[in-house]
């Protein structure tokens, strides 16, 4: 299986800091667990006489059981029972004991913020009703959903309230009500704050929300927080935006208790240097518990099939397969894009080759931070090779883009010059007025590629290329850029695209890159059938590998 034979490549002690959280089976100890259970209550409802001793009996039992044991409170106080396995054991085992002040990076679907953020902070106000949580998101409405969660226990789970009437409302959602001796109680019960029954007041709630993009909570002086999702796919579109977040989060513990504060962070790797690494490397978080989806010993999945994780990686794709469910940034940037992939040739000769020009004119893409044309030179040879002859990649204003894509054009004589689509149609009355200005003709097709999926999973396509030595880079491509100045293309793009990917503030070359590729793989491009190698004309650094992917299988695999 493919997913399985990556786990081979896993570096999880990549980073300092990484604690491995090997999962013995379970199982005995889990079933050895629930059989003394048993037995204690049928001890405790065996010596009552009559059926209502024996149901206070059942629920006193319950009481201590569920105190001592947060898998017993999740499996039969709670009523979670599918997460009754040897991991769910194992996981409410591991944070039970040992929860507090380190980052748990977990695969997604693992049962991560529904036992830890939501189930173990439930069970801790139940034991010590007088602490505080602040629940701490990205996005305050992903907060808001944490909470929620635990609100619906409150009002809804009557075991709850049947077990510890000192700790929960009998109707939570009234806010208030005149106890026995005539006593007028209101609590808070909003979708960002709650408030169980406890002895000692306080201005901070038992559980209250906080984000930290645009809603961090100040002033408050909680004595537990709990960061989860602190990190979105938002916060590594750039370097920039994980400073940002980076600084939010080490910020945030201003709302914290002076004194004995406990804190811990629920998440998932995005990228080779994303928050959680970043936090890592700082030494801000000093212990973490890694997590994939697959077991640390036997190497067997921990809740799902071999099938569906093949599956998963399917509709996932490589890089958010390996960050997300196998928990490793490094292993989905090194397998993506790394620097020993890039390779470059020589362009002595281009016989033998069928040329294609692919144009990405940037347009109006008014969301983009830094808005570049790009224009790629792409030949094919016989083996299916893809040889970038030119590149332009630069801030080109409307005149400027059509006089560089003749001047290539005139250069290299493509077959064809594809141009994408929606910028097309914006550029096609300055495209034919320039076709007149300069008295050239050439074909201009156009082309969308959004069929293929949306952007990251079509650069991520380019993965299959580069690891079969298919791709090949000229040794440079020097233009006159915007400023006026001598810039080496090539050393533009590997600098501010290849290596930094995803981290990066433009990602269009790569996007061109990749709807040259696909264009190969569906026959919107011809290659040579031709045996043109004597004249090929590689010069230095140019091997070409004998390996290559086959088209039907590579085809088989994108459309899963």
């Amino acid at each position: 299986m493919q997913t399985k034979e990556m786990v081979k490549y896993a570096k999880w002690d990549t980073l300092k800091g990484y604690k491995y959280r090997g999962l013995k089976k379970a199982v005995v100890e889990r079933l050895a667990f629930k059989r003394r259970c048993l037995n204690i209550i049928h001890d405790a409802c065996a010596m009552a006489e009559t059926e209502e001793e024996a149901e206070k009996a059942r629920l006193q039992v319950f009481r201590e059981l569920g105190e001592k044991s947060l898998y017993f409170f999740v499996v039969f106080c709670l009523g979670l029972d599918w997460t009754d396995n040897d991991y769910g054991y194992r996981l409410c085992m591991d944070v039970q004991y040992n929860k507090w002040n380190k980052l748990w990076c977990i695969a997604r679907e693992h049962y991560k913020s529904l036992i830890i953020t939501c189930a173990s902070t439930l069970w801790e106000l139940i034991k010590d009703p007088n602490r505080t949580y602040c629940i701490i998101s990205y996005k305050c409405d992903a907060a808001e959903g944490f909470l929620g969660i635990i609100k619906k226990w409150c009002e809804e789970k009557d075991l709850l309230k049947e077990l510890w009437p000192d700790v929960f409302w009998e109707d939570p959602q009234k806010c208030r009500m005149v106890d026995s001796s005539g006593r007028k109680i209101s609590w808070t019960w909003t979708s960002t704050a709650i408030e169980l029954k406890r002895t000692r007041m306080s201005k901070e709630k038992s559980v209250e929300i906080s984000g930290i993009d645009g809603g961090l909570r100040t002033g408050g002086h909680f004595s537990h927080l709990i960061f989860d999702d602190a990190e979105t796919p938002a916060t590594v579109v750039t370097p920039e935006s994980i400073e940002k977040a980076f600084n939010a989060v080490t910020m945030s513990t201003n709302i914290g208790q002076t004194n004995n504060l406990n804190s811990c962070m629920i998440g998932t790797f995005y990228a080779k240097e994303d928050l959680y690494v970043k936090l890592i490397k700082s030494g801000y978080i000093e212990e973490s518990v890694i997590q994939p989806c697959y077991e640390w010993d036997t190497m067997e999945p921990l809740l799902f099939t071999e099938e569906e994780l093949e599956n998963k990686l399917k509709k996932m794709g490589t890089e958010h397969f390996v960050t997300q469910m196998l928990c490793d940034p490094s292993l989905s940037h090194r397998s993506a894009f790394s620097p020993e992939l890039f390779r470059t040739w020589e362009v002595e000769s281009v016989k033998g080759l069928n040329i294609y020009i692919f144009v990405d004119p940037a347009g109006n893409k008014q969301q983009k931070k830094d808005n570049y044309t790009s224009i790629i030179v792409v030949g094919f040879d016989y083996l299916g090779n893809m040889m970038i002859l030119d590149l332009v990649r630069d801030k080109l204003n409307a005149d400027s883009k059509f006089s560089t894509l003749v001047s290539l054009y005139r250069q290299y004589r493509p077959l064809n010059v594809f141009y994408e689509k929606e910028s097309m149609q914006t550029d096609i009355e300055i495209l034919q007025i320039k076709q007149e200005q300069f008295n050239v003709r050439f074909p201009i097709t156009p082309f969308n590629m959004n069929k293929y999926g949306n952007k990251e999973q079509r650069i991520l396509m380019l993965q299959s290329r580069l690891v079969s030595g298919q791709l090949y880079f000229c040794r440079e491509a020097k233009h006159i850029n915007y400023k006026g100045e001598a810039e080496d293309m090539i050393e533009s793009f590997y600098r501010n695209e290849y290596s930094a990917y995803p981290l990066c503030n433009s990602d269009d070359t790569l996007d061109i890159l990749a709807s040259a590729h696909i264009a190969s793989m569906t026959g919107l491009v011809q290659i040579p059938t031709d045996n043109y190698s004597a004249r090929f004309g590689l010069g230095e650094h140019s091997v070409i590998e004998a390996e290559y992917v086959e088209v039907d299988d590579y085809m088989d695999e994108l459309i899963g």
